[in-house]
């Protein structure tokens, strides 16, 4: 291998394609995306209204949850191929299409670039949310 490792560039795209959703959907059920959700809620302990930015917030299984139970929820990830499922299941669940957009925002953006970050969260959010799948 010639290639030195700080040369390698991940490749987003390529790694959380549609196969990803696919293969994911068999471990992040409703129920897990619930338990996931309320461990958020629990450790966190946020009154409804508290911010929350979930980044990388992915197809939105947990930023979903999170604006269902009255926090201020910005998603934010750098893959849009996400963004998009997660406004979808945003759109379509009946508690959240009607939120205001200050409830719930999909900002496309990289959690690694202190710029973007800096310019979501503006010195509000109380908690930040990273929960791998």
């Amino acid at each position: 291998m010639d290639q030195h490792l700080d040369e390698v560039e991940f490749d987003f795209e390529g790694m959380f394609d549609a196969d990803y959703l696919r293969f994911a959907a068999v471990q992040l059920t409703p129920e897990r995306n619930r338990e996931d959700a309320d461990l958020v809620l629990r450790l966190a302990g946020l009154p409804p209204g508290s911010r929350v930015l979930d980044a990388p917030c992915g197809h939105g299984r947990i930023s979903n949850l999170l604006a269902a139970e009255g926090l201020r929820v910005t998603g934010l990830d750098a893959f849009d191929g996400y963004l998009y499922p997660a406004d979808i299941k945003r759109r379509n669940a009946r508690e959240l299409s009607a939120l205001p957009p200050d409830r719930f925002r999909l900002i496309e953006g990289d959690i690694c670039d202190g710029a973007t970050v800096a310019s979501v969260i503006d010195d509000r959010v109380d908690v930040v949310c990273h929960l791998a799948a």
